[in-house]
């Protein structure tokens, strides 16, 4: 696929031991495939910005794309921008601020192209239900039994 593009690719194969522990965090890496498992609400919005944030390299932050820091090729007005938009997320406590700079911020990713999704992965549960009440599904990082305690058995 990239060399139809002209694109000169080699591939090589790293444990993830070694690429998550020194390939990943010293940013010498060019495509890496991982995932995040995310949370609900405004705060988890705010944490997921943070790990774009052109001030938050590791191992202090989490930028580890490197996308708008001293070594990329992107640092113009809209990496300066965002860097902004991430400090004021993590000061405010005003929902309809918060909201304002996570639109602001999600639409200087998606124009800059930072990331690119290529697949999202299903989160299934499943108890019987003519078994189990109260089961209610959690796609966050939570999991599945994040309301455990309201579980009961619909045959006693």
């Amino acid at each position: 696929m990239l060399a139809e593009a002209d694109i000169p690719m080699e591939l090589e194969l790293i444990d993830s031991q070694p690429f998550f522990g020194e390939v990943l965090p010293e940013g010498s890496w060019d495509v890496g495939q991982w995932a995040w498992v995310g949370s609900a609400g405004l705060s988890a919005l705010a944490e997921f910005h943070n790990q774009f944030d052109p001030q938050g390299l590791p191992p202090d932050g989490s930028n580890f794309y490197r996308w708008g820091t001293p070594d990329s090729s992107v640092d113009d007005d809209s990496t300066r921008r965002f860097a902004e938009i991430v400090e004021a997320m993590n000061t405010t406590v005003d929902d309809a601020q918060l909201r304002s700079l996570i639109a602001e911020a999600e639409g200087i990713l998606a124009d800059q192209a930072v990331i690119l999704p290529l697949f999202s992965r299903l989160v299934v549960g499943a108890v019987w239900g003519d078994e189990i009440g109260g089961y209610v599904l959690n796609i966050s990082r939570a999991g599945s039994t994040w309301n455990i305690e309201e579980w009961y058995r619909t045959d006693r």
